[in-house]
């Protein structure tokens, strides 16, 4: 597909998940990248990024308990999120280890993914992955329990992360659209305050090439702080800022982001070629 034709994103993948889950693809050729989105989002939100990689062929999916994965009840452990991710590769490239993305908690789901199957992945690329247990202290709700129901907690969390105003502008269908994802949420936050999905030390056995993107404009000074600590101690994290995005930059700054991953798809390439 030539360049002049930029509008196409995600669309509804033909072929069938395995687990039940809402699959999307895009339309280009090339190496495969398995995007796992973050908390209270969606797979069609890589949409902007999805359209910029013509090279690249983009796979992403709603997480268990999100959006059209809702029918198969909320995940909530880290081992069935991993189950489902494996379960993709294996449906969309059986053959080839992919580029794996994660945003946000997407990101703790890619790096225990690629510690159960390291071979499945050639690169990560990681948006500020929220890992508040690898850094005592890092974050004020790590050990915290969660203490609302699973709306309440839904809009306490939009409100926080995206804005008050946002979610009063939107109807009651899309508020109540929102709140239908407070399980999977939930699931989430659980395993983030209370669980440990895996150790600095487990991390420390990857060998493959790993990309942690953060915001410059982040109000999550958490995820820099954490993001630093794991460069610090791993020889093949690098860890890069996007000037002028937040947390959400899959939106706000799609084509900085593209970049980061056709950088990282690129230089896997040229290794390849290299070591052939």
């Amino acid at each position: 597909m030539s360049k002049a034709e930029p509008s196409r994103g995600l669309a509804p993948s033909q072929k069938r998940s395995s687990r039940g889950l809402a699959v999307f693809e895009s339309p280009f050729d090339g190496p495969t990248a398995v995007m796992v989105h973050g908390t209270l989002d969606r797979a069609v939100s890589f949409s902007r990024v999805a359209r910029r990689l013509d090279d690249v062929h983009v796979v992403a999916y709603d997480r268990r308990g999100y959006q059209g994965s809702r029918s198969g009840g909320a995940a909530h452990s880290i081992d069935e999120h991993v189950t489902d991710l494996l379960s993709i590769i294996e449906t969309f490239s059986p053959d080839h280890p992919v580029l794996g993305f994660g945003h946000s908690f997407g990101g703790v789901v890619v790096f225990a993914a690629a510690l159960a199957r390291p071979e499945a992945f050639r690169h990560l690329v990681l948006f500020e992955p929220p890992m508040p247990w690898l850094v005592e202290g890092s974050h004020p709700h790590r050990g915290v329990p969660l203490d609302g129901g699973s709306a309440q907690e839904t809009e306490q969390f939009f409100r926080r992360i995206v804005s008050d105003d946002a979610w009063e502008r939107m109807s009651p269908d899309q508020q109540a659209d929102k709140l239908a994802d407070g399980p999977a949420l939930v699931g989430d936050l659980t395993i983030v305050r209370m669980a440990t999905p895996f150790s600095l030390e487990d991390l420390q056995t990857l060998s493959l090439p790993i990309t942690i993107g953060v915001g410059q404009e982040t109000t999550m000074l958490h995820h820099h702080t954490v993001s630093e600590h794991v460069r610090s101690t791993m020889e093949n994290v690098t860890v890069e800022y996007l000037s002028g995005a937040g947390h959400g930059a899959h939106l706000t700054h799609p084509d900085a982001l593209a970049e980061l991953l056709r950088r990282a798809t690129s230089n896997d390439q040229e290794s390849s070629c290299a070591s052939f």
